[in-house]
């Protein structure tokens, strides 16, 4: 009596029509060819796993459903949206400092100078002192406004952040994006390297940014406004 065929279990099962299962390869030669045959499929998928993504309800919130779909994405997304609020500040920044001058020249915004600029420009009749208090008062009130009340606005209102990590980083972000533009762009460039802020009979007097004045808005701009952020995003742990 015929004994009953062997059945290997181990190998995969063959349905009709499907392809031959392609031979066992011993070579190393023969293992390498298969790798490159199968590599451009696989990096394909990995394409379409970190490109194909939906734009989530609430971007910058790391703690819904989106992260799990696609983290990749939303960070890439949550990037360009941080990226595109700092630019926005650094823009309003450019205006306040245009229609500063755009009346009266630099005298509009001497409040900026050092003190011995503003002596000067007193006693060339240029400006008077009440002039300087008054203008220093707008002016604050216009940085500050936006500092204060429209960067947590972007980041907890428009951008979703819950907690205190998710917001004070958001806003830490932001604020050194326009730092590094005031302390770059305005500072550096505009005020010392153009005329568009020379005032005429204070020619003796620059640079208008002293070395000292540069640490020290530098410190403000990587330490101090941090520090304020900090203290907004507890704030808001607070009431929310």
């Amino acid at each position: 009596m015929d004994s009953p065929p062997v059945i290997d279990r181990r190998a995969p099962p063959v349905f009709a029509g499907s392809p031959p299962t392609p031979p066992a390869v011993s070579s190393g030669v023969g293992r390498l060819s298969l790798f490159f045959r199968r590599r451009p499929h696989r990096r394909l998928s990995m394409r379409r796993a970190h490109f194909n993504f939906a734009v989530p309800s609430s971007p910058i919130s790391f703690f819904e459903d989106e992260r799990k779909k696609s983290i990749f994405g939303v960070l890439n997304y949550c990037n360009m949206i941080i990226l595109i609020e700092g630019l926005a500040m650094c823009f309003i920044l450019l205006i306040i400092c245009v229609i500063g001058i755009a009346k009266e020249g630099p005298v509009g915004l001497v409040t900026f100078y050092e003190q011995d600029v503003k002596d000067r420009v007193v006693k060339l009749g240029l400006t008077t002192k009440e002039k300087i208090q008054k203008s220093t008062a707008i002016v604050g009130i216009a940085v500050l406004i936006p500092s204060l009340l429209l960067i947590p606005y972007m980041v907890y209102g428009v951008n979703g952040a819950a907690g205190f990590w998710d917001g004070f980083w958001q806003m830490t972000v932001i604020g050194l994006i326009v730092g590094v533009f005031d302390r770059i762009f305005i500072d550096w460039y505009w005020v010392g390297k153009t005329k568009a802020w020379e005032i005429p009979g204070t020619e003796d007097l620059k640079p208008y940014i002293p070395k000292s004045t540069v640490i020290r808005k530098w410190i403000a701009t990587v330490i101090v406004h941090p520090a304020f952020y900090a203290l907004i995003a507890w704030a808001m742990t607070l009431i929310r």
